[in-house]
């Protein structure tokens, strides 16, 4: 099972900004961030914000499909909708083994 990030029980306001400061960054800048977080008295390292900046990045990418699939003339079906979100559930558990394996040295 996936540890939950410290960076996830960041209280709403923090964890908004975080949010924002790594998509405009292009979810990079880790230690800056790292050195931001520090200062609120929150006290990770930079690869506590990378990690957590790849999750985040793999679920904006599942609610941009989302978004893209549900423009156009009509609205998708319920199946289309249905798969994907199958289909971001298994980017988003992919994108987790792969930094389990890696923590683990495997990749």
């Amino acid at each position: 099972m996936a540890r939950v990030s410290p960076l996830s029980k960041l209280p709403q306001d923090i964890r908004e900004e975080l949010h924002r400061r790594l998509r405009s960054n292009g979810y990079s800048d880790f230690v800056q961030l790292a050195e931001w977080l520090t200062s609120l008295g929150v006290s990770v390292g930079k690869s506590t914000v990378h990690r957590y900046s790849q999750d985040l990045k793999a679920k904006d990418r599942v609610a941009s499909s989302i978004v893209i699939a549900a423009k156009g003339d009509q609205a998708p079906s319920n199946e289309i909708l249905d798969l994907m979100m199958e289909l971001s559930t298994l980017r988003i558990r992919e994108h987790q083994v792969l930094k389990r394996l890696e923590e683990l040295g495997k990749i």
